[in-house]
């Protein structure tokens, strides 16, 4: 096995233990903090993660781009690490100056954002420690060892928020320590990736002359301000909702966001790992002009994911409410259910797309995905603004909702256009149907049992009948394809 895939295999094991701790994360979250902390420590991790990615100075991009022109490990990679470690730094002071001249403006001054304004000069050391974290962790894959990163931020990270959880539920800390508990778990890997660079980089060098010569200046140059446009395009699709929310509404109101944006998170899970191991492939499949391939990855991507993505989105909305009524405190946030159907249904129309922003990446086209990542942070801002001010945080739902569909069409328009690349076929129609007959009959035929039995009833009958439509009318061959493998082992 080469150290591709073991590495593969590590870092999705590691992903996955890491979204089951934070899953117990966000179970007890509503049970120990009210919303205003809920919504303050959700507002430390959004605002942070702004900054560090756009002060990373297009570093990761640079890094992809250029680091295999300087990999030699006897004169230590050209003293690489060193200028990734000063760019970092540099990033680092224009990060914390923006903050501080920003902060009352990204967080609010008033009354209603008090919570956030209480802790917010936790923002600062977060900053530091994420820059560092983000260039160093990128600089650890070019070395081929890309497991440390995952698992100091997609397990220790959790772990340590789960720890203060723990903690607190067990009343042996209060909210202030738990506050600092919080900030170490997004500082510390930051920390440790540095001690790692340096241990694995055999020969730690000054930055050699041939790095800075005026074509590769230029190169650098180039790639580091695409890196930080996409990075700004990125980050404000993840975070602009969150913060408008808390500057429009309050911080009250960001908290119940941020629980119940959670929740529909979770549709999109099961697609990360297919989008990422999809880039070789697409990537391979330009290099040799292999139109067939590229088509056979995007329609498969698509009925996949739409067939998993629908399953999911329709067990979440029906489990959704009997979930909160299992204690008085999840059911403080039933009002914002919505927010779940709205972000639930904006990860499943991403699912529905397949792999079209990473058919966009790999090929010559790849600055587009830039434009369409801006298009989409210009259309959440434009819409947040509308639909908050009337709907509040369910706005700010629907608003996400309705700009990853116009993205995702504008895509798909391009592609089908650009390259002849159609991926739609009548099973997708037959997958929608059955989720729309499904998501119907739930709303027609209510259970008025106990949150329990109901939520045992709706697993088993649910998963019965949409899997076995789906197996009967073979409206997904990848997936039948593995279950007949399972099978298989089983017997």
């Amino acid at each position: 096995m080469g150290i591709i895939q073991k590495q593969a295999i590590r870092t999705t094991a590691i992903t996955i233990i890491g979204i089951g701790v934070g899953v117990l994360s966000n179970i007890l979250k509503p049970l120990l903090l009210t919303k205003e902390q809920v919504g303050a420590i959700g507002l430390l991790d959004t605002t942070s993660q702004l900054f560090a990615s756009i002060f990373c100075l297009g570093f990761p991009q640079i890094s992809f781009r250029m680091f295999p022109l300087f990999r030699n490990e006897k004169n230590g990679h050209s003293g690489y690490l060193l200028f990734g470690i000063f760019l970092s730094l540099v990033g680092i002071v224009f990060a914390e100056l923006s903050f501080i001249m920003t902060e009352s403006w990204v967080l609010g001054d008033d009354a209603s954002t008090e919570a956030v304004q209480m802790i917010s000069h936790f923002i600062i050391p977060i900053i530091f420690f994420r820059i560092l974290f983000k260039n160093l962790d990128i600089y650890m894959s070019m070395l081929m060892n890309s497991v440390i990163g995952s698992l100091l931020q997609d397990f220790l990270l959790k772990f340590i928020i789960l720890v203060g959880f723990l903690i607190l539920w067990l009343d042996w800390i209060n909210y202030d320590y738990f506050v600092y508990i919080y900030v170490t778990a997004f500082s510390l890997p930051g920390l440790i990736i540095v001690i790692f660079s340096f241990v694995k980089t055999e020969r730690i060098s000054l930055p050699s002359k041939s790095m800075f010569r005026e074509k590769r200046k230029k190169e650098m140059l180039r790639y580091g301000s695409y890196g930080i446009f996409a990075s700004l395009a990125s980050i404000l699709v993840i975070s602009i909702d969150q913060l408008m929310i808390n500057k429009m509404i309050g911080t009250e109101a960001s908290g119940e966001y941020i629980i119940m944006y959670f929740a529909g998170s979770l549709v999109g899970i099961p697609s990360r790992g297919v989008k990422r191991i999809s880039y070789p492939i697409l990537a391979e499949s330009w290099k040799k002009n292999d139109f067939n391939n590229i088509l056979s990855v995007y329609r498969k991507s698509v009925q996949t994911h739409t067939v998993v993505g629908v399953y999911l989105f329709i067990m979440g909305w029906a489990l959704i409410l009997p979930a909160l009524s299992l204690h008085p405190k999840y059911m403080a946030y039933a009002s914002g259910i919505y927010v779940y159907f709205f972000i639930g249904l904006a990860q499943l129309i991403d699912m529905m797309s397949g792999v079209n922003a990473e058919i966009l990446a790999t090929s010559e086209k790849y600055k587009l995905n830039v434009y369409f990542n801006l298009g989409l942070a210009g259309l959440l801002v434009v819409f947040n603004l509308i639909f908050i001010g009337q709907w509040g945080i369910e706005g700010a739902a629907g608003a996400s909702a309705l700009a990853m569909f116009i993205i995702n069409a504008v895509r798909w328009f391009y592609l089908y256009k650009q390259f002849n690349l159609q991926p739609f076929t009548t099973d997708f129609v037959k997958v929608l149907v059955i989720g729309a007959t499904l998501l119907i009959l739930l709303e027609v035929i209510p259970l008025s049992l106990s949150p329990i039995l109901t939520i045992l009833i709706y697993l088993l009958v649910l998963t019965g009948v949409y899997w076995g439509l789906i197996l009967a009318f073979n409206l997904s061959e990848d997936i039948k394809t593995w279950l007949l493998k399972m099978v298989r082992k089983l017997k």
